[in-house]
């Protein structure tokens, strides 16, 4: 079928002509008035470049394909200082946006150009505030994102019947904290995460540090000045608390019950109007019980360490025991020492004593 060809300029360059894909006559020719390469057939077949046997892209009128034939062909942008701005690495189905492919990533950031550091730019990936239109005209959408990363999930393919372990997996993860060189570049506070305003949602647990590796802390900064931070000790133990449900009230003071998981609630603390007063305390037998009660030397047994549930090492404390002394202990945690009950009882034996001997004194005198 010969073609109707619009005529070359005067000044053009036939460079192909010929049969294109066996369907007919076609010509492609440099048009140098207007800077740009014309070819000769309909528009809908389009044309293609080949080397040797293999075809290394495709222009459509759909658009345009390169390495049609999948072939090991790779593909490269250069811009006026980075040779690699763009790198397409068909053997390992990979690319990189600066330089070469990493082995082991589908596509690389790592664009060493020189470039001058701007406030609130991204020196590597930058999405700018912008207004993001939708084409919902009503409805309601559950989670509405600007960048979104879904669940990934890991799989041999193709089985080796060999499980593979990884210790640690992470959706997102950051190696550390902006960094500055030893040659002037100084960064004063570098961050590994900054979120400069809005709240932080986490739904799953937040964990703080890496047992065996780093001690977890957070610290929390005044609006003017100060910086208060809570860390846990290096043998941090392993337990679970519930907070109270409710704020407590006036005076009040958080406790626990003693157990795994501990639930922690909120108690009265020493002022008179918090409490209901049943009377005052026996004073003979408060007596009794700090003369009579047994007071030991001992160390605690390094299990405990071990749980978490004592940092003094081999320190030898001196003290009374709650299977000698039940009034010394918390109502509801028969084990747990409560300093209220043992001042309450050492304060009345206290007024005993000082009886007697104010009646020792008295009969001496007298």
């Amino acid at each position: 079928m010969p073609l109707s060809v619009t005529p070359i300029p005067s000044d053009g360059e036939i460079i192909v002509f010929g049969n294109f894909e066996n369907r007919a006559e076609a010509i492609i020719f440099a048009d140098r008035s207007a800077s740009r390469i014309v070819h000769g057939a309909p528009a809908s077949w389009g044309f293609g470049f080949d080397v040797s046997t293999t075809r290394v892209a495709n222009f459509l009128s759909t658009g345009a394909v390169f390495n049609d034939d999948a072939a090991d062909l790779d593909f490269r942008v250069e811009g006026d200082n980075n040779a690699n701005l763009l790198v397409i690495d068909a053997g390992t189905d990979s690319g990189s946006f600066g330089g070469a492919v990493v082995t082991g990533a589908a596509y690389a950031f790592n664009n060493l150009t020189s470039r001058a550091l701007t406030t609130s730019i991204g020196r590597e990936i930058h999405m700018p505030a912008q207004t993001l239109l939708v084409t919902n005209a009503s409805g309601t959408v559950a989670v509405g994102a600007a960048v979104f990363l879904g669940i990934p999930t890991l799989d041999q393919c193709p089985a080796s019947g060999t499980d593979l372990t990884v210790t640690e997996g992470a959706t997102l993860y950051i190696a550390g904290a902006l960094a500055g060189t030893a040659c002037a570049v100084v960064v004063t506070a570098g961050h590994a995460i900054w979120v400069d305003a809005g709240s932080v949602r986490i739904d799953g647990t937040l964990q703080l540090g890496n047992a065996g590796t780093d001690t977890g802390a957070f610290a929390m900064e005044g609006a003017t000045s100060g910086v208060v931070t809570t860390n846990v000790a290096a043998a941090a133990g392993t337990y679970t608390q519930t907070l109270p449900s409710a704020m407590g009230t006036c005076g009040q003071q958080l406790t626990t019950n003693g157990a795994s998981p501990a639930i922690l609630s909120w108690a009265a603390a020493s002022w008179k109007e918090l409490k209901d007063i049943q009377g005052l305390t026996c004073r003979d037998q408060a007596y009794r019980n700090v003369r009579e009660a047994r007071v030991y030397d001992y160390t605690y047994k390094p299990c405990l360490e071990e749980r978490g549930m004592w940092s003094g090492g081999g320190m030898t404390m001196t003290g009374i025991l709650a299977d000698d002394a039940p009034w010394a202990m918390q109502g509801r945690c028969k084990g747990a020492f409560s300093p209220i009950n043992s001042v309450g009882n050492l304060i009345a034996a206290f007024q005993v004593m000082a009886e007697k001997v104010e009646k020792l004194e008295a009969a001496n005198i007298g």
